[in-house]
């Protein structure tokens, strides 16, 4: 869906959702639109700050947005979106305690869970054998220039934290600097590339990248399509994230967005979706409904000793901002210079 299209273009008959591309299931949006007569418009966006963007230059274009953790944070402390009316949304019941009530939403007046899953490794298995599972494979010598990161210094701290034995909600100016070092001392020495997750995932399935940092769903669904890739949640634990949906400040169709996000929070629904995302839900109702190679795929619904190793960001604060938004200047500095170094050894 082009994302400059009018949004004046909106009509009573339609719901209008900006999220990740490939992020939901077509059939269950046919059947959405078959039981209601409300048509889904699907427009996509390639990163969490081009998301935000959008949403402030033009919040009446969306009714709905599918927003991870700190987005939801930042949106609603600078009201670009609204919150629910649960009284619309019945199925809201249906969601597990533990995706409900976290740092980002307390009381979740503004969201309701969608999908969670973890950051992990994805890598070629036709260039690395049987690597060990563990961070480390980032900081592999024999990789240098053929490592990604996504490019979103939460993700990229978080990791940086979890592979040194830190707490991913660590807010020790000490640990924060080590972190901060590490990645940058990463950046000068292995020259990875920041890239936006689209093109992560395309130059993977090409083979211009041996690993990369990747979210758990996308990471499934390249290992499906393509025999060269396979991704590992490394031992010492991974950062876990929610994506959920959220009512846009301006929405044209309010009352449509909340028959959405319903439907969409319906058990046998969720398990549909589940199953073609290849992605866990956060809803107990749609267990009974996911196929069963998708339940059991550890990597996908951790196993419990996996996802006590495991946690969920929480909330950064103004200290941390600070040393993180300076640490990816300089990474991003870095990055640049390599860029200029490879083209004029071209």
């Amino acid at each position: 869906m082009d994302i400059n299209q009018d949004a004046s273009n909106s009509w009573p008959g339609e719901v209008v959702l900006f999220s990740w591309a490939d992020y939901i299931d077509p059939e269950v949006v046919a059947q959405f639109t078959q039981e209601t007569g409300i048509e889904v418009r699907i427009e996509t966006y390639d990163s969490p700050s081009q998301m935000k963007g959008y949403m402030r230059s033009k919040p009446g274009r969306y009714d709905i947005a599918v927003v991870d953790e700190f987005s939801m944070a930042e949106l609603s402390e600078i009201q670009l979106i609204a919150p629910l009316n649960h009284a619309e949304i019945p199925n809201i019941k249906n969601m597990s305690e533990d995706f409900m009530g976290r740092d980002f939403d307390p009381t979740n007046r503004y969201s309701v869970p969608y999908t969670w899953g973890s950051v992990l490794i994805a890598y070629r298995n036709d260039k690395i054998e049987e690597p060990e599972e563990s961070w480390s494979l980032l900081w592999d010598e024999t990789l240098k220039g053929q490592i990604a990161i996504i490019e979103d210094e939460d993700d990229a701290f978080a990791v940086g934290l979890i592979s040194s034995g830190f707490s991913i909600r660590s807010e020790k100016v000490d640990e924060l600097n080590q972190v901060a070092k590490k990645m940058l001392d990463h950046a000068k020495n292995l020259r990875p590339k920041y890239l936006e997750l689209e093109k992560i995932k395309e130059q993977l399935d090409s083979g211009a990248l041996s690993a990369a940092l990747c979210y758990s769903g996308d990471a499934m669904v390249m290992a499906d399509e393509n025999e060269n890739i396979s991704c590992f949640i490394p031992k010492e634990g991974a950062p876990l994230y929610i994506d959920s949906f959220t009512l846009v400040r301006d929405a044209p169709n309010r009352e449509n967005a909340h028959k959405f996000i319903d439907f969409m929070s319906r058990g046998e629904i969720a398990g549909q979706n589940a199953t073609y995302l290849w992605m866990a839900t956060p809803n107990d109702a749609a267990i009974p409904h996911i196929d069963p190679e998708t339940l059991e795929d550890t990597t996908v619904f951790l196993d419990k000793e996996t996802f006590a190793k495991c946690g969920f960001y929480g909330m950064p604060t103004a200290k941390r901002d600070k040393i993180t938004n300076q640490a990816m200047k300089f990474i991003m500095d870095e990055i640049h210079l390599n860029l200029v170094d490879e083209k004029s050894a071209e």
